[in-house]
């Protein structure tokens, strides 16, 4: 007899809860065992797209994974539905999608590299949806301006499920019109209080693998005989631990680039290639384009010697300006730095060879 199991990804998908895809993931994988089809049960308003992604391409490695939504497939849980074989909706369940949001902050440089990446999941989220639908572009990029929702046969119609079923939740079936009154969060919560909040139910009633598991996160204070919430609470400290241990490899590189960013500029203004005021101009320079772009820009700044630098090496000058032709013969680097120490003389040495003094 082909054996059947479900998994619900009802809530919000994130790093820190049980829908994170290393948890979501690692369940959806025992579950398979020995199964035939894995239902993903959904009731799901949104969250990380980095997460999301993952567990989508997890449904999609196998064909044996399906989805049902159970009530609402929002945002991220939407983009989730073109990767299984297949997807079922309740006949008063809604699909809602807009386009892929993220609420980072920080610098330019960091806001453009998000932005980027946005743009490559919206451009992945599209091909997807116009695979799974086969509707035109720009028909789908339409669906992802601002948040679209559509009841269960319009998402039906336009291919974005493939089977209506009965309602689980008892909750009155809304007209597109009343739902684009409601945030994801709202309309999730309409159906929350009639659907089981279990994440994970083993229709054969198999039990979690807990030594795979184990030797999978490297876990450590349980053992097979701890209980499935003490293996669950165990991950989500290992994956806690590992983003600490991440942010704080960040913040030591962000701190080291720092130092060599002010060393590079402090060299600069020791050499005198850039004042003290021009400072805080080559810092930004580091901070934004990094140091080798910071290096390159301090290369090419040629230092302007001054008339003690270009003194014999017992101090003296190497021979007293008499005629401006002379002062011409000694180069251009010697004529700035002329000018600049030596003015008045500059400009007598001028009027001398031309008739009147320099007008700059």
């Amino acid at each position: 007899m082909v054996k059947k199991a479900e998994i619900k990804l009802y809530g919000d998908i994130f790093t820190w809860n049980e829908n994170s895809a290393n948890i979501f993931v690692a369940k959806l994988e025992e579950l398979k065992k020995g199964n035939g089809d894995v239902t993903v049960r959904m009731h799901c308003y949104g969250g990380s797209v980095f997460e999301g992604n993952v567990i989508g391409n997890a449904i999609e490695q196998d064909s044996k994974v399906i989805i049902q939504i159970d009530g609402l497939a929002a945002s991220m849980g939407a983009f989730i539905l073109p990767y299984a074989k297949k997807v079922s909706i309740v006949e008063n369940g809604f699909v809602m999608l807009h386009a892929p949001e993220s609420h980072i902050r920080g610098s330019s440089d960091t806001l453009e590299k998000e932005i980027k990446l946005l743009r490559s999941f919206e451009s992945n989220f599209i091909a997807k949806l116009m695979a799974k639908t086969k509707q035109p572009e720009e028909v789908v990029k339409s669906w992802l301006v601002g948040e679209n929702y559509f009841t269960a046969q319009e998402a039906k119609d336009l291919g974005l499920v493939d089977e209506i079923i009965k309602q689980i939740a008892k909750v009155e079936i809304l007209a597109k019109s009343e739902a684009q009154n409601y945030t994801a969060q709202t309309m999730y919560d309409r159906f929350t209080a009639f659907l089981e909040k279990s994440n994970t139910h083993f229709l054969n009633k198999k039990e979690m693998d807990k030594n795979q598991l184990i030797a999978k996160f490297g876990l450590t204070g349980v053992t097979a005989e701890s209980s499935d919430a003490e293996i669950t609470a165990a991950i989500e400290k290992k994956i806690a631990d590992e983003r600490s241990a991440k942010d704080t490899a960040v913040a030591a590189l962000a701190t080291e680039k720092q130092k060599q960013i002010t060393a590079l500029v402090e060299s600069a203004v020791t050499a005198k290639k850039i004042t003290e005021t021009e400072k805080a101009h080559f810092v930004a320079i580091g901070n934004g384009a990094g140091i080798e772009a910071l290096n390159t820009a301090l290369n090419a700044i040629k230092v302007t010697p001054t008339i003690t630098g270009m003194l014999g090496s017992k101090g003296e000058p190497t021979g007293e300006i008499t005629k401006f032709d002379e002062l011409v013969a000694k180069g251009s680097d010697f004529i700035t730095a002329f000018k600049k120490e030596n003015k008045e003389q500059y400009n007598a040495l001028f009027k001398a060879e031309f008739g009147h003094e320099p007008t700059c």
